[in-house]
């Protein structure tokens, strides 16, 4: 009986063994050691950086720049300022770049961003006037911002202009050494031709009170010729060693002042220069058997600035001749008008024709009329130096050996055209 008891107890502890452990052999190769991972925990991920971008409010009047960085969640990092670089850049100057945090006048947090003064009165030489180009920029990976650039003009509105494309018969142009007598630059003046049209106009010029005009401070501003002869379309023109005291080296940018002189009132082709009765050899490294005609030369006439707050035109020639294909002499001369391409060092007192966001967008040549039509942005400059800029387009244009006259157009609307006589046209 007791056997039977331990039998029947024996086959239940079996039963309920069967019932509680899984049938699987996989409870062998369980990790007791294994972390319990509760299933509601999550992890943080970085926070995204937020997205800046810059825009640019406006330049007040004492020469800031005044923008607005905004941010796409509104937060900004207190180490902004040393994400970005300040590049500016002028014609007549070289590039700099300097840090953001060393320019910048002040900075604020308003509704619409973080607001920023940059006093461009302290970044830019503002005593130089010149077009600049400023540049913000990002150095921050993390923060990749879309750089802002500004295109500023610090050329001032002011100065007299005598003009130089007077093609009036009452008028004449002399091309006057400049104040430090390096080069010269043309000017219009009334004029009466007398009995002998170039004898008058060498005259003149002899005689032109450049001190009056703030360009130079010695009388006379070329020597006396006491005598001139024109044979066979070439002026010859007579100077001695009395005339020519106290013009030691200068005579190089003589020969140029008078013959541009007389090569513009036309029918003369050339002049050539007899010096005590010589028209060969030397004279202060000029040779005497040259005929100056200019009928190759290519020019470009750029603005100058005189101590006296006067303006005038400066022919500038380049380093291309005549034989080249017609739109290439011509991009030359845009080039040179916009100081991107000119053959020779720019000077502080110098004015750019063409703003550096100016183009061309359009030309026609027929019959010897040249028609340019420039883009909205030369219009700024035409209200600052309308005569200047005129005179500045029909002198440069008008050196191409094709035109006699331009149109100037800006926009599609005609503002002005006019010709300028050319040194081969019959008077």
């Amino acid at each position: 009986m007791i056997k039977f008891f331990t039998n029947i107890i024996f086959i239940l502890i079996l039963l309920f063994l069967a019932t509680a452990l899984p049938l699987s052999t996989d409870i062998l190769s369980l990790n007791l050691t294994q972390p319990i991972v509760d299933p509601t925990e999550t992890t943080t991920a970085e926070p995204t950086p937020p997205h800046l971008s810059w825009t640019d409010r406006h330049i007040s009047e004492n020469q800031s720049w005044d923008l607005v960085l905004s941010s796409s969640n509104g937060n900004f990092p207190d180490d902004w300022a040393s994400f970005f670089t300040v590049e500016y850049k002028g014609q007549k100057s070289s590039i700099e770049n300097i840090p953001l945090l060393n320019a910048l006048s002040n900075s604020s947090i308003a509704n619409d961003g973080l607001h920023v003064t940059l006093p461009l009165n302290e970044l830019l030489p503002l005593d130089i006037e010149d077009y600049y180009t400023v540049r913000i920029e990002s150095q921050n990976e993390l923060y990749p911002v879309d750089p802002i650039t500004l295109q500023l003009s610090t050329y001032k509105e002011k100065g007299t202009y005598p003009g130089a494309t007077n093609t009036d018969g009452s008028y004449m142009t002399l091309y006057v050494p400049n104040e430090s007598y390096s080069r010269v630059v043309p000017i219009s003046l009334s004029f009466d031709p007398g009995d002998n049209r170039w004898r008058s106009l060498y005259n003149a010029l002899h005689a032109f009170d450049s001190v009056s005009y703030g360009l130079n401070s010695e009388l006379p501003i070329v020597p006396y010729a006491p005598k001139m002869r024109i044979r066979d379309r070439i002026a010859s023109v007579y100077i001695f060693d009395d005339e020519l005291q106290g013009f030691d080296g200068k005579f190089p940018l003589i020969t140029e002042s008078v013959s541009k002189s007389l090569l513009s009132l036309g029918y003369i082709e050339g002049v050539k220069f007899v010096i005590n009765d010589k028209t060969t050899g030397r004279y202060e490294d000029v040779n005497l058997e040259t005929v100056y005609s200019y009928e190759n030369e290519l020019s470009v006439f750029v603005g100058t600035r005189s101590n006296f707050e006067a303006v005038y035109l400066m022919p500038i020639p380049l380093n291309q001749t005549q034989d080249a294909p017609f739109e290439d002499r011509l991009n030359a001369l845009v080039d040179g008008l916009s100081f991107t391409a000119l053959p020779v060092t720019l000077e502080k007192s110098w004015i750019q024709m063409l703003p550096s966001n100016t183009s061309l967008m359009a030309y026609t040549l027929e019959n010897e009329t040249l028609i340019l039509d420039f883009n909205i942005e030369l219009s700024d400059v035409y209200l600052k130096f309308q005569d200047l800029l005129t005179d500045s387009l029909i002198q440069t244009f008008t050196s191409l050996k094709e035109v006699t006259k331009v149109i100037i157009k800006i926009d599609g609307t005609e503002i002005s055209s006019g010709t300028a006589y050319k040194y081969l046209n019959a008077y």
